[in-house]
């Protein structure tokens, strides 16, 4: 169907014409055909180029010419049948036209806009690739498989619950029909304890390429790693106060049950006579276990108690402002006591951390 047809005219004898007709145009996801018809009256044979040119968003996708040669007195068919060359896949719309330029500068000139062919073409690229995420208590991998004709680039992202602890951009997918790659690396800080593993992928061609993306979000895996420390032993709470120079940096300031205290005024506090009050006796223990924590010891068995040892304290603390004491079935002690024996078992060294006195003796 014309949308558009533009016809110059020039001084022709009265009795001859030249006259050229669009027919259609058709395409398909693979070729384009264009009909024109042209005829004459004039004695003599008249020559035309038939130069067309078809658009994909304003990108030249084929262009081409034909010579065009009409006998005297006569009329022609021109139909260019021609294969795409560089046709995407997916839905898209082609656009153009078709330009008639006469030989002779005394002939008119034709020129007819094609009406849009909307497309939706079939990907034929043979590219089929699947991801998995493997990981351990080293570190993790991800294994691609399939086949691609193209390279392709992967960018990826691993992460421990919210934070992203390994990542990569632009690595290559080599083109191959049985592809077998991995993509691994061990954890920079060897997590430790219970934790999550989630990661995603993306597989991008190249650019122009009819091959399509892939992208992959993995399933969670759920890892139990035993923890290294260093254990350098506990400490009981007549250690810590009695050596403050080996209090560490991250102890300058040290919260215990909802106080922030600088170092000089919890030593000072482990110092006090606390007499009957058990609030002293919670904070001295549970300062230590902090402590004992803070330097590299194992606090897989300990961290429940002192998070609900700090709760105790929020709830029944601080020191100088209440008492606690042991008497009777109404006091809070009845549930501080087990916590505080916990806490003085660890900082004893009869739990999941050595003592620095067992240490000691060792070497």
């Amino acid at each position: 169907m014309v949308v558009s047809v533009c016809t110059l005219s020039f001084t022709l004898p009265a009795s001859a014409t030249i006259h050229f007709e669009f027919v259609d145009m058709t395409a398909d996801c693979t070729h384009y055909e264009i009909h024109v018809t042209g005829t004459t009256t004039t004695t003599v044979a008249v020559e035309y180029l038939a130069c067309y040119v078809f658009s994909i968003e304003d990108e030249i996708v084929a262009e081409g010419c034909a010579a065009v040669t009409i006998p005297p007195n006569s009329s022609v068919n021109l139909v260019i049948n021609e294969p795409w060359t560089a046709l995407p896949c997916g839905a898209f719309t082609v656009t153009g036209g078709i330009s008639l330029v006469p030989a002779k500068s005394t002939h008119p000139y034709f020129e007819f806009e094609f009406e849009p062919a909307d497309l939706d073409c079939p990907c034929e690229c043979e590219a089929s690739l699947d991801a998995e995420l493997i990981a351990d208590c080293d570190g993790y991998a991800i294994k691609v498989t399939g086949s691609t004709e193209v390279v392709y680039r992967a960018t990826y992202a691993i992460s421990i619950g919210d934070e992203i602890v390994a990542q990569g951009t632009d690595e290559e997918i080599a083109a191959n029909p049985a592809v077998d790659c991995i993509l691994a690396g061990l954890w920079i800080v060897p997590p430790c304890g219970v934790f999550t593993v989630t990661g995603e992928l993306s597989l991008t061609p190249p650019q122009g390429s009819s091959c399509p993306p892939f992208d992959f979000v993995f399933a969670p895996i759920d890892l139990d790693c035993p923890c290294d420390y260093d254990s350098p032993g506990t400490g009981t709470p007549g250690y810590w106060k009695n050596h403050p120079e080996a209090w560490p940096v991250e102890a300058e300031y040290l919260e215990v049950g909802c106080v922030v205290y600088t170092q000089a005024d919890a030593v000072a506090l482990m110092w006090e006579a606390g007499g009957n009050d058990k609030l002293h006796t919670m904070f001295n223990a549970l300062v230590a276990a902090k402590l004992n924590v803070l330097i590299g010891n194992d606090p897989t068995c300990i961290a429940d108690t002192i998070d609900a040892a700090d709760v105790w304290m929020c709830v029944y603390g601080p020191i100088g402002e209440a008492i606690v004491t042991a008497g009777g079935k109404a006091s809070p002690w009845r549930s501080g006591e087990p916590l505080y024996e916990t806490l003085d078992a660890y900082n004893n060294g009869l739990l999941c951390a050595p003592s620095r006195d067992a240490m000691e003796a060792e070497e």
